[in-house]
C-alpha cells in the first residue's frame, strides 16, 4: 500500500495556505544580481590528455518571491557566459531556472499552477557521471508542467488532493524529448469520518516521444476501504492494479485484490495485515502488510510490503528530528522512462521502461556554528523486460560522503566536503560489456560577505576517476574565485 499519508498534514497545510483567499497582505521581493568568476583547471577536459586552462565566467540573474491573496510566484533565473583560454570554440552560455506559479481561483480549493526548470545534467553517466558545465560534458534539460489542482482541508469527512497536468521535456541534444499529460488523485478519510476509513491513490500518465511519435502509458489504481468499529481492530478490503505500456509495445499488467485487518492505536498509528489474491494465475497470492507510526510531530515511520507487476515491492520512509540531529531514510521502487539520470550511451533515450529502486539516508547534525551533513544513496536501474525475465542486468550506483560547514565569523564561513560515487554498468556502447567507475571528490570552500550587497567565495577541489575502461581514467585539480553583486 502507498504511504503518502505520512506527509498528509504538511501537504494539507501547504495547499490550504496557498489556495486560501484570506491572506491579508502581499509581498514582492525581486533580487537582481551579477556574478563573475575565474577558474583554473589542470585538466579542463577531464581526460587522460590533460589540458590546463583558465575559464572566465560572467553572468546575471535574479531571485524573486511574489505573494498576493490569490497569486504565488517564486523562483530564480541565471545565465552565465564561459570563456576558455585554451579553445575559443568551447565558449558557451549556460542557463539555470526554477519557476513556480500558483493561482487560487474563485472556486474553493481549485488552483492553477505552472512549474518550469532549466538544468544542466550529465550527458551519459557511463561517459562521465559528473555534472560539470566547466568541462562541457552536460546537456541542457528544460521541463515545463502546467495544470489545475484541487485540495481540501483534512478536518472534514474526506481529504482529496488531485491534479491534471500537461508536461513538456526538452533536451539540448534532442535525445529523449517528450511531452505528455496525466491525472492524479489521492484521497483519505478526514478527521470527521466516523463510519469508513480509506486510502485512494489513482493516476494516469501518457508520454509521447518527440522523435518516435509513439506513446507510453502508465495506469495505477490502489484502493483500500475499511469499516470503523468500536474496537481497535477493523476489517478492510483492498485492490492494487497497475498497467504499463512502453513505446515498443511491451505491456505489463497486474491485479491483486484481498481483505485484511487493521489494528489502530489512533489514526496516525496502525498496523495492517492482508491476504491478496492474484487475478493472473501465473502470479502468486501473498500476505501484505503496512506499518504506520507517528509518535510525535518530529518522528514518523512507515513501511509496506506488496507484490506488483515486477514481484516483491517494498516502501520505507523514516524521519526523526531532535534539537540537534535530523535523520531521514527512504526506499521506493517505481517504473520510469525518459529519466535523464538513467541514460547511458546507446540506451534510455527511446522511451523504454525501467524499474528504478532507490534508497537514501541523510543525517544532519547542527552543532551551533558547525553543521555536519552525511549521506548514503543507492540506485538500481534495470530494463523492465530484464526484470520480468529475472536476468539481473541492472545498472547500479552507490554514493556516500559528507560535508562540514563552520561559521568562522559573522561574515565568513568555510566548508570541507568528501564525496565517493561507485557506478556499475551492466552493458555500455563503449566496450559492449560491463563497466565499473569510481569517483573521488574533495573540496574546500571559503565564503566571505564583503558588504551587504557584495559576496565572494574561493574554492579548491580535487577529482579522480578510476574506470575499468582505461581511456576514461583522469584526475583534476581546480581552483576558483567568484564574486556576486546584489542590487
Amino acid at each position: 500500500m502507498d504511504i503518502k499519508w505520512l506527509e498528509l498534514r504538511w501537504m494539507t497545510i501547504g495547499a490550504t495556505v496557498a489556495l486560501s483567499a484570506t491572506v491579508a497582505h502581499s509581498a514582492e521581493i525581486v533580487q537582481p544580481y551579477v556574478v563573475g568568476g575565474l577558474t583554473f583547471s589542470d585538466n579542463i577536459n577531464q581526460s587522460q590528455q590533460a589540458q590546463s586552462a583558465f575559464v572566465l565566467d560572467v553572468g546575471a540573474g535574479f531571485d524573486f518571491d511574489y505573494q498576493t491573496a490569490k497569486n504565488s510566484l517564486t523562483g530564480k533565473y541565471e545565465i552565465r557566459q564561459f570563456i576558455y583560454s585554451d579553445d575559443s570554440d568551447k565558449n558557451s552560455a549556460y542557463q539555470d531556472m526554477d519557476l513556480n506559479w500558483l493561482y487560487a481561483t474563485k472556486l474553493e480549493g481549485v488552483g492553477l499552477y505552472a512549474n518550469a526548470q532549466i538544468d544542466n545534467v550529465a550527458r551519459f553517466n557511463d561517459q562521465n557521471a559528473i555534472t560539470d558545465i566547466f568541462a562541457g560534458n552536460t546537456v541542457q534539460e528544460s521541463q515545463l508542467e502546467a495544470g489545475a489542482t484541487y485540495s481540501n482541508p483534512i478536518q472534514g469527512t474526506a481529504y482529496v488532493d488531485s491534479r491534471a497536468y500537461y508536461r513538456i521535456n526538452d533536451n539540448s541534444d534532442n535525445l529523449g524529448n517528450n511531452s505528455g499529460y496525466g491525472v492524479t488523485l489521492f484521497s483519505t478519510d478526514g478527521y470527521d469520518a466516523d463510519v469508513l476509513f480509506w486510502q485512494s491513490d489513482w493516476s494516469y500518465d501518457v508520454r509521447t516521444g518527440r522523435e518516435s511519435g509513439l506513446d507510453s502509458e502508465y495506469v495505477v489504481l490502489r484502493q483500500s476501504l475499511g469499516i470503523q468499529t468500536p474496537w481497535d481492530v477493523a476489517p478492510l478490503v483492498r485492490v492494487n492494479y497497475e498497467n504499463i505500456t512502453g513505446e515498443s509495445g511491451e505491456n505489463v499488467e497486474s491485479l491483486y485484490y484481498g481483505a485484511g485487518l487493521r489494528y489502530s492505536y489512533n489514526r496516525l498509528n496502525y498496523l495492517e495485515l492482508s491476504y491478496n489474491i492474484a487475478d493472473d494465475p501465473e502470479n502468486e497470492d501473498y500476505w501484505g502488510g503496512v506499518i504506520n507510526i507517528q509518535s510525535t510531530s518530529n518522528t514518523r515511520f512507515a513501511a509496506s510490503y506488496d507484490r506488483r507487476f515486477f514481484g516483491d515491492a517494498y516502501d520505507v520512509e523514516l524521519s526523526h528530528r531532535s534539537r540537534k540531529v535530523t535523520n531521514t531514510l527512504s526506499y521506493n521502487e517505481n517504473p520510469t522512462n525518459y529519466d535523464r539520470d538513467s541514460f547511458v550511451s546507446g540506451g534510455g533515450a527511446d522511451g523504454e521502461i525501467f524499474l528504478s529502486r532507490e534508497a537514501r539516508w541523510n543525517v544532519e547534525v547542527n552543532a551551533g556554528r558547525t553543521l555536519w551533513n552525511f549521506y548514503v544513496s543507492y540506485k538500481d536501474t534495470e530494463d523492465i523486460e530484464a526484470v520480468l525475465l529475472e536476468l539481473d542486468e541492472s545498472d547500479l550506483s552507490l554514493g556516500y560522503g559528507g560535508k562540514v560547514t563552520h561559521q568562522l565569523s559573522r561574515r565568513t564561513s568555510s566548508a570541507l566536503s568528501i564525496d565517493f560515487d561507485d557506478y556499475d554498468f551492466f552493458q555500455t556502447q563503449t566496450e559492449n560489456n560491463a563497466q565499473d567507475d569510481f569517483y573521488q571528490r574533495y573540496k574546500a570552500t571559503l565564503d566571505h560577505q564583503l558588504s551587504r550587497s557584495i559576496s565572494s567565495d574561493f574554492e579548491l577541489s580535487y577529482l579522480r576517476r578510476d574506470s575499468s575502461v582505461g581511456s576514461f581514467n583522469y584526475d583534476e585539480i581546480r581552483a576558483s574565485a567568484n564574486i556576486r553583486l546584489d542590487f
